[in-house]
């Protein structure tokens, strides 16, 4: 998986679709799902 395919795994949402994408080793998670 590139980095721009990276996507939030709580919603889903793309990387480019984000203001900030937090990535771990199995999991990435979005500022919006932070909130």
């Amino acid at each position: 998986m590139s980095k721009e395919d990276l996507e939030c795994s709580f919603c889903g949402r793309k990387k480019a679709d984000t203001s900030l994408l937090i990535a771990g080793l199995d999991a990435h998670i979005c500022d919006r799902c932070i909130e």
